[in-house]
């Protein structure tokens, strides 16, 4: 599992197929359709341990990005957002 840190880096994945929030995330994970995830510096460590353990479990980079309001904005969203995978 490779983990790196790119809070200062903004990007927009608004265009990207991907699913949003640790249950999407979960779930598409266990179907092997997830390539990447990005998790928000500021999640709880309920959703950073459930997020780190099926990164483990199935191979999948993590990147640790901006805060969950700034992720949600880089989806498209005008909310916060804990978690984003990127579909295969």
């Amino acid at each position: 599992m490779k983990k790196t840190n790119n809070e200062n880096k903004t990007f927009d994945l608004s265009k990207i197929t991907k699913v949003i929030g640790l249950k999407q995330v979960v779930k598409h994970a266990e179907k092997k359709e997830i390539r990447i995830i990005y998790l928000a510096s500021d999640v709880d460590s309920f959703v950073e341990t459930k997020i780190l353990a099926i990164a483990e479990k199935h191979s999948i980079p993590i990147f640790k990005t901006h805060s969950m309001y700034k992720l949600g904005l880089s989806c498209g969203i005008d909310v916060g957002a804990a978690c984003v995978g990127i579909l295969s």
